[in-house]
């Protein structure tokens, strides 16, 4: 069975083809016991019916890209790495060099599970091509993986659902023809940042330049309490989570105004009942804030609030994807000259993947002491922050590749969320 490059893949493949990052979702699961390895290589086996593309190799050929299986399986996903006689600084360091091994859509597996085998429990380091799923596309996998292993470990029948189509036809499903000229023909651009380059933070000096992962944990104290403030000042979490990232940033770098970029799931535009598969529904909103020093955390998330509400209320964000979809049946060389020229990457974004739900994320009963989804590598001045939620604790999480420098402004940004954050708890 042959399997469509989709319209979305092309512009994740391009994304990162074009802007130098591989485009990449993490997702780290600690936890307190060990995992049976066999059984979860039968589970990761078992998904490729619903979930095929995860072992296949991007292709890119000259007037089309293409879907390559050349057999690879479980095997060639699941690597198991034990780290039992390490100490737990050196178990720690190799499980982030786990973490943060990229993985080339072109030359293997869509998705790599890393399993670092410690004295204190394996941790899962599970990386996955942005190509093929977005931040809630990871997680239903994830959950799929979970459901599967522990019917396997339990001696039921692991039966996977089939493949779903993963195309966008089921956004624009509940479109008339005239409501997809509207869209097609809008001036409206979710990708265009050119012009906004005098936002690349603080200028940081030349020097060894290495990978490297910052994550701060806000409790479910600080979380609750800034759910409050967020709902009293008309937003969301999520408004203030990003109120929290554009502060930081400002008062950082020096600057009184951001461009915000945010993922926005466009799943809400598929109508109830029509089934789409495992892909990528995300576009970006833009919010242009001030953060003036007199402002407080209330009045930044009300700014948020207000820009994000535009977007939630309107279908202007499709129109970016609407165009895409036309232009991405052009021949695929011609893609690659023409993204770089059309598309704008922003320099900072915020994306929030959400709730891990730990009733789903489960291998058979095994505790999970945390599980957070981190983002792709990103090289300075470009800066992306993740947060995902789990047990009611939210993980503000970032990767980069830099100096030492440059890591230790992204450590700053995130001790300032996290301090605010946490702040608001003790009040």
């Amino acid at each position: 069975m042959g399997y469509k490059v989709e319209a979305f893949d092309k512009w994740q493949y391009l994304m990162g083809a074009s802007f130098n990052y591989r485009p990449l979702i993490r997702c780290r699961i600690g936890l307190d016991g060990r995992i049976d390895t066999d059984m979860l290589k039968q589970a990761v086996a078992a998904s490729l019916a619903t979930f095929p593309l995860a072992a296949f190799r991007f292709g890119r050929g000259f007037l089309r890209a293409h879907w390559q299986d050349d057999g690879l399986g479980a095997e060639d996903i699941v690597h198991v790495a034990d780290l039992t006689a390490m100490g737990g600084a050196d178990a720690e360091e190799e499980t982030l060099r786990l973490l943060l091994e990229e993985i080339d859509p072109e030359g293997g597996p869509q998705l790599r599970l890393n399993i670092a085998r410690r004295a204190d429990g394996d941790t899962i380091c599970m990386t996955a091509s942005h190509i093929i799923a977005d931040g809630a596309g990871f997680k239903e996998y994830l959950y799929l993986l979970c459901e599967l292993y522990t019917k396997i470990k339990r001696g039921q029948a692991a039966e996977p659902g089939p493949f779903v189509k993963r195309g966008m036809g089921p956004l624009f499903a509940g479109f008339g023809l005239a409501g997809k000229l509207r869209l097609v023909f809008s001036k409206y651009s979710s990708h265009r940042f050119k012009g906004d380059l005098g936002q690349l933070g603080v200028d940081f000096p030349g020097g060894e330049s290495r990978a490297f992962s910052e994550v701060r944990a806000v409790s479910a104290a600080g979380l609750a309490a800034l759910r409050t403030l967020a709902k009293a000042s008309g937003g969301t979490v999520n408004d203030a989570l990003m109120a929290l990232f554009a502060r930081a940033f400002c008062n950082l770098s020096g600057t009184t105004g951001i461009v915000m970029p945010a993922t926005i799931d466009l799943r809400r535009f598929i109508p109830e009942g029509m089934g789409c598969g495992i892909s990528n529904y995300t576009t970006f909103c833009v919010c242009r804030l001030t953060v003036g020093p007199q402002d407080t955390l209330a009045d930044t998330i009300k700014q948020v609030s207000a820009a994000m509400g535009a977007y939630k209320s309107s279908d202007d964000v499709l129109a970016t994807y609407a165009k895409w979809k036309l232009m991405s049946m052009l021949a695929f060389f011609y893609l690659r000259w023409v993204f770089p020229i059309i598309i704008h990457p922003p320099i900072v974004t915020f994306t929030n993947p959400g709730i891990i739900d730990a009733q789903r994320l489960g291998f058979d009963g095994l505790g999970v002491k945390a599980a957070y989804i981190m983002p792709a590598i990103h090289q300075r001045p470009q800066l992306q922050v993740c947060s995902s939620t789990f047990k009611g604790c939210c993980y503000l999480s970032s990767n980069n590749y830099g100096t030492a420098s440059d890591q230790q402004f992204v450590a700053a940004v995130l001790d300032k969320m996290h301090g605010e954050a946490e702040a608001l708890a003790g009040q």
